[in-house]
């Protein structure tokens, strides 16, 4: 169907119409030419629900690479203006005399997401607003509203239809549209598709994290902690080992908190409209803040600060490669110790999201709240950070190759998801289904004798993006890889991997030295000046292609001989240059990081 944005004063805005903010199909009024606010309301799997309705569908307003550039800014702006507001206001409900820093560590991740949310649902609805003034549409009744737990549960709800409807409805209640139908939907937090660790051996690795937990506090003080460092176990324990104790690892694992009663009166005080500009969306974030603020840091933050007793004491440093988003207890105890002058040190810990992307909100998290940033090998002057360090990745430490094979046999494609609703101008839904179209547009341009050898190893969560269906229609027979097998396993044993998209698995083949085919979109996904003339060398050398249909050409040259075209010189050369820069290869990587972390250790 072909989007056509209506006129708010031609004729044909005299008729009725329902604006759609969800996929809930069983609440549009389809009697009603229905007008839907963006490509997540519509369903693969119920494309007979909608595909025959008279509908319209307004266009992705971030799809402009200006109105993406001043939207991304702005949602910087408030952040920066928001935050220590938030902070001084928290100080007050808890009684305690934290610094702006602290609260950038404990807050900050939830809150830049929930600002970039809240703008990106506000500015879609004010823009049909203006075209339908007279529109139709549902809210959420106020009693089916939930309050997230934690940081972590937020990016579960928001891909959710329900919880995204509660954000429309308070958004338009906040713009004084109170003259909408009210429906009851019972909210459901979805939970994870991989299987959990169960019954006898859950409980057992319980224990020993427990105990371990235990004797590590009791014997002695680290002087620099380890926490989820993505460094293997065995790693950690030989650098616990060769630096004499001064390296500690820390297994602890916060516990589920109870469920706690909201405080209104608590979340009042919140509130905070003093010294507005007049903005109407600044106005709107400080009203639904208080409203939408997880329980972690208002009713539950007690809980938590409870948990911080379990960690070491007086640290020298403190390092871990993914806490800092969504481990509450962790970030408080990290920013406590921080304020009494122990070290944060960060490290990334995936491709993609860090020192390539034009766009990287999480890695300006990351580097505003360290003393030191660890890269996997970028460290750009033109990024005037004397905090960045390039080091070998933690979580590659003792790999081994996979170089070309003609023994193998199969293609892996591995896929990737977002979610449907937008929560980053980073990852924008318009982007995603140009995203979905060039995994159609790839399969179709494949010879089908390759099309049977082909095996798409899906990401865990669907999102409501309906995969499964999509590949099946598009290749009957395809077959699926399994998620319960590690994905090193299925790159291990396949002659050719392939990649469509900017993630940390194309890393992992390329530093394995597996052949390997990207492709992606470059509009969708724009690189910043320094990435370009990396990327451009594995473009030149057949490894990067431009469009889907270059990629499966390159996927039917490569593979039958796949040894004489991965080790092609310019190839290889291509690869070697990418790891240097992005995946820093080391074969004394272990030493390094001892060194690196015993410098710091003894630093007083």
């Amino acid at each position: 169907m072909m989007t056509k944005l209506l006129e708010p004063n031609s004729e044909e805005c005299l008729d009725s119409f329902f604006l759609a903010t969800t996929a809930l199909d069983e609440y549009w009024d389809k009697s009603a030419k229905v007008i839907f606010l963006g490509e997540w309301c519509r369903r693969y799997s119920k494309a007979a629900v909608w595909q025959d309705l008279d509908s319209e569908i307004l266009p992705d307003l971030w799809s402009e690479p200006q109105q993406r550039k001043y939207a991304y800014n702005r949602i910087n702006e408030l952040y920066e203006w928001i935050l220590p507001r938030l902070a001084s206001r928290l100080n007050k409900v808890h009684g305690v005399l934290h610094s702006n820093q602290y609260w950038r560590l404990v807050i900050g991740n939830w809150l830049y997401y929930y600002i970039s949310i809240l703008y990106d649902r506000h500015a879609h609805l004010t823009h049909a607003l203006k075209l339908y003034p007279e529109m139709k549409t549902v809210v959420l009744s106020e009693e089916c509203h939930i309050i997230p737990e934690n940081s972590l549960d937020v990016m579960k709800w928001i891909m959710t239809d329900s919880y995204n409807l509660q954000i429309y409805s308070r958004i338009l209640t906040a713009l004084g549209r109170e003259d909408f139908s009210k429906v009851k939907i019972q909210q459901k937090l979805p939970t994870n598709p991989l299987v959990e660790r169960e019954g006898v051996i859950a409980q057992l690795y319980s224990i020993i994290r427990k105990v371990f937990t235990y004797f590590m506090k009791r014997i002695g003080r680290g002087r620099l902690i380890l926490h989820k460092s993505y460094f293997p176990r065995y790693v950690e324990l030989l650098l616990m080992l060769r630096s004499g104790w001064m390296i500690q690892p820390s297994l602890f694992q916060e516990e589920v908190p109870p469920h706690v009663t909201v405080d209104r009166q608590k979340r009042q005080h919140l509130m905070d409209d003093s010294n507005l500009s007049g903005d109407e969306f600044e106005k709107i974030l400080v009203y639904l803040l208080h409203y939408d603020i997880p329980k972690c840091f208002v009713e539950g933050y007690s809980f938590v600060t409870e948990q911080t007793k379990y960690f070491p004491v007086a640290p020298q440093a403190i390092f871990s490669s993914n806490s800092w988003a969504y481990d509450e207890a962790f970030k408080q105890w990290a920013g406590s110790w921080a304020e009494r002058g122990s070290k944060l040190l960060c490290s990334q810990h995936g491709g993609g999201y860090t020192g390539i992307g034009a766009y990287s909100p999480y890695e300006s998290f990351e580097i505003s709240i360290a003393d030191r940033y660890y890269s996997w090998g970028w460290n750009f002057e033109s990024k005037q950070n004397n905090k960045v360090k390039s080091m070998p990745p933690a979580s590659f430490t003792g790999r081994i190759k996979m170089p070309a094979d003609n023994q193998k046999s199969g293609i892996l494609y591995l896929s990737t998801a977002e979610s449907r609703y937008m929560y980053s101008l980073q990852d924008t839904v318009g982007n995603f289904t140009n995203y979905i179209q060039w995994q159609a547009r790839f399969t179709n341009a494949m010879a089908p004798q390759l099309q049977k050898i082909l095996r798409v190893r899906l990401h865990p969560w669907d999102c409501g993006w309906d995969y499964r269906d999509r590949w099946h229609d598009c290749v009957p027979e395809i077959t699926f890889d399994d998620l319960s097998r590690p994905f090193l396993e299925s790159l291990k044993n396949c002659r050719l991997y392939l990649s469509d998209h900017l993630g940390t698995t194309f890393y992992e083949a390329l530093y394995a030295n597996r052949p390997t085919i990207i492709f992606f979109n470059l509009q969708s996904n724009p690189l910043n000046n320094e990435a370009n003339s990396v990327f451009n060398s594995l473009r030149r050398a057949g490894i990067l292609h431009d469009t889907p249909e270059s990629a499966a050409y390159a996927v039917t040259q490569a593979y039958t001989d796949v040894e004489t075209w991965w080790n092609d010189p310019c190839r290889q050369m291509a690869r070697q240059d990418f790891c240097k820069k992005y995946v820093r290869v080391s074969s004394n990587a272990l030493s390094e990081w001892l060194e690196e972390f015993k410098h710091i250790a003894e630093k007083k």
